[in-house]
């Protein structure tokens, strides 16, 4: 087998690097500047097989790649073609581009990367981009000037082709997605310069409005030539609509933020927490759009859930309408909902959290850490981030940080090192200086080397190495139950309050009868101040749950101080009776516990049955549990 003659990576001390580190190792050991591969897919033997292989592998430059640990040729990669989204229209036979991330641990040393399949593009349809009678027109975005075109075209070669321009672009089909996203990129780089002449233009805006009502005052007066004025009237009218055209265009492509002038803060208040889940109540079923009913109970328990720093799941079957709940009491109360949809790959921190790139020394953010970042700068308005299906991958592992984080002191995530970010501040700083303007900078290190330490002062700024998770941010997940998902780990499920919800022909039928001559209603807002974790009576909390806690400390199920901690917390929660708090938390935090094998002559069954009486939910959930023990001698509430 042919093998490179090189001096070979230490796979030991390779193993004791951090994850982000391990691909930029590997990458630099080859020599390659770009994560970007191509290759054939291979047909597969047996159909019902999941993956397959990209055959004839090499980089963007045409080149080989040899195992960095051993010097063996790698010919082929590892492709798992269900992961592959179907708008790609990928097919066996294909060729395709793509970019590479590490394989499982324990296959590393003998194959170690993999196709990353979110990043998988054929090659199927190329023009010369270097045509100079092609039309620079580019979808929803217009026809651009040459300069910027030529501008996106650099920055898709940069991220996606080979230097020897084997492979041309095109701005259609299915490279459509990687073209608009250089286009972002271009656009944003020069985001300063739009930003800039947009508040030249908007001063000039009101230059030109102050001459209108100069105008108006000089045309009430009859001093000046009615005509003539109208004239310069009508022209700078004109001058306004342009102005506020462009404004309107460059807010389309996502370079300005639209200014929204609704206040929440003027919306309905309400103070009592029974009249707020009333309204949730009654503004869910009566929305004009995609009319929601949910039990009571449920609306209750997860209103509770929000008193506490618990991870809030929502589990349920398929439709019962979990994602839903999340989006609807947002709207209903005036909270901002992010949702985060989880992918089955995930296996790390950084998939959430993002990660420093030393190679372009910037932070590489995520649509979560984003959010987080506004929360703390927003710290009156609530915020729901809802992992979407989070149960598709393994939540421990990729949620560890925010686990962690929620119970700590400081409620701080480490991003990155400390140490990086004062030495890339202290680098740009010198090159940047303290006393010299812009353009004695710029001429001393050229426009591209300023555009470029800018972009990382910027990226720093935003992305210091700690973030802190602020109060006024609840996590929210929505969970299945089925082949494709990961099992919750203790750990996880000793953080959360788990809620499940249940749809039913029932409820669809008095949502129908509620409708009928409803009217919908206004949202309210409720601030991030007034929904807040409360320290219970730990000492009253453990009264209530002691025998509870004694039968499931018995078999080993242990009810611990954190349970104490967000039990005596909900029962802080004021206008829900006593009882039905009580009965939510053996439902949300006690139950989902149960996961063990029991005997016969186990008195844990009949004990439990017998603290359960009379509490409804609990009570149903408990029977389903036994039910299913009944069938397969297991009791569990994971079934």
């Amino acid at each position: 087998m042919n093998k490179i003659a090189k001096e070979y990576l230490n796979f030991n001390e390779y193993s004791e690097l951090r994850v982000e580190e391990k691909l930029i190792t590997i990458l630099r050991y080859w020599g390659f500047e770009k994560n970007v591969f191509y290759g054939k897919v291979r047909k597969r033997i047996d159909t019902q097989k999941t993956f397959t292989f990209i055959d004839n592998l090499r980089n963007v430059d045409g080149q080989s790649i040899y195992n960095p640990f051993n010097g063996e040729l790698i010919s082929s990669i590892f492709c798992v073609i269900n992961n592959i989204p179907k708008s790609k229209n990928i097919k066996e036979g294909d060729m395709v581009i793509f970019s590479v991330e590490l394989s499982k641990r324990d296959e590393q040393e003998r194959s170690p990367i993999k196709v990353d399949e979110r990043n998988i593009t054929k090659i199927d349809k190329l023009i010369n981009i270097n045509d100079e009678s092609k039309e620079y027109n580019i979808g929803e975005f217009g026809k651009l000037d040459k300069d910027i075109y030529s501008k996106i075209i650099e920055e898709v070669n940069r991220k996606f082709l080979r230097s020897n321009d084997i492979f041309k672009v095109y701005l259609e089909g299915s490279f459509k997605v990687e073209a608009e996203e250089a286009i972002e990129t271009v656009l944003k780089n020069n985001k300063d310069n739009i930003i800039s002449e947009i508040l030249e233009l908007k001063h000039k805006r009101d230059d030109l409005k102050e001459d209108i009502n100069r105008i108006n005052e000089e045309i009430s007066k009859g001093t000046d030539d009615i005509n003539s004025i109208k004239k310069q009237h009508d022209k700078i009218n004109e001058s306004i609509i342009k102005i506020e055209e462009k404004e309107k265009r460059f807010i389309k492509l996502g370079l300005i933020e639209e200014k929204k002038f609704e206040s929440k803060e003027n919306r309905v208040r309400l103070k009592g927490n029974v009249e707020k889940i009333n309204h949730i109540y009654e503004y869910l079923y009566k929305r004009e759009i995609k009319p929601l009913l949910y039990k009571r109970e449920i609306l209750e328990q997860f209103f509770i859930g929000l008193h506490t720093n618990q991870i809030i799941i929502l589990g349920g079957a398929p439709g019962s309408g979990k994602t839903s709940l999340v989006e609807g009491v947002a709207e209903a109360i005036g909270a901002e909902c992010r949702m985060v949809y989880v992918r089955p790959n995930w296996n790390s921190a950084e998939d959430l959290l993002g990660f420093y790139n030393p190679m372009e020394s910037l932070y590489i953010g995520t649509p979560m850490i984003d959010t987080i970042i506004e929360a703390n700068e927003n710290s009156e308005q609530l915020y729901f981030i809802c992992l979407d299906e989070m149960n598709l991958g393994c939540v421990e592992h990729y949620f560890s940080d925010f686990l962690s984080a929620l119970y700590s002191k400081n409620k701080e995530i480490n991003l990155y090192s400390n140490e990086i970010y004062r030495s890339e501040m202290k680098i740009i700083s010198e090159k940047l200086g303290v006393d010299k303007s812009k353009d004695e900078i710029i001429n001393n290190i050229g426009i591209d080397e300023y555009a470029r330490l800018e972009r990382r002062y910027r990226n720093l700024e935003k992305y210091k190495p700690f973030i802190n998770i602020p109060s006024n941010v609840r996590f929210i997940g929505t969970i299945n139950r089925d082949a494709t998902t990961k099992d919750l780990s203790p750990k996880v499920i000793d953080r959360s309050i788990i809620i499940n919800i249940n749809s039913s022909f029932d409820t669809f039928e008095e949502l129908i009868k509620l409708k009928e001559n409803s009217e919908s209603i206004e949202p309210i807002y409720i601030s991030s101040d007034e929904i807040v974790s409360r320290s219970g009576d730990m000492n009253r909390a453990y009264i209530e749950f002691k025998k509870l806690i004694d039968i499931f400390n018995k078999n080993g199920l242990e009810l611990n101080f954190r349970f104490l901690q967000t039990a005596a917390s909900m029962l802080e929660v004021e206008g829900i009776e006593r009882s039905s708090i009580i009965d939510y938390i053996i439902a949300t935090k006690v139950l989902p516990k149960i996961n063990l094998e029991v005997n016969e002559d186990n008195k844990f069954i009949n004990e439990l049955e017998t603290i359960l009486y009379n509490n409804k939910i609990s009570e149903g959930i408990y029977k389903d549990i036994k039910d299913f023990y009944n069938e397969n001698e297991i009791m569990t509430y994971w079934r």
